[in-house]
């Protein structure tokens, strides 16, 4: 049975492959910075670099779901 920690993402592995939870950390916590720091500055590489981490991630998350 997984543990989930409120407030924290939980990835169970063996089910989601390794890359992806890196991206999801990567994104969860720059958003924890933009939440809860006054003013939190990206540039537009690292914006640019956000967006298609997302979407390679939705990419994945969809081959996953087709593979259950």
């Amino acid at each position: 049975m997984p543990n989930f920690i409120s407030g924290t993402i939980t990835v169970i592995l063996s089910l989601v492959d390794k890359h992806y939870s890196k991206i999801f950390h990567k994104i969860f916590n720059i958003r924890q910075k933009s939440d809860y720091k006054e003013f939190v500055e990206l540039s537009a590489e690292d914006a640019t670099e956000f967006v298609n981490l997302a979407s390679e991630s939705l990419s994945g998350i969809k081959n996953f779901l087709q593979k259950l």
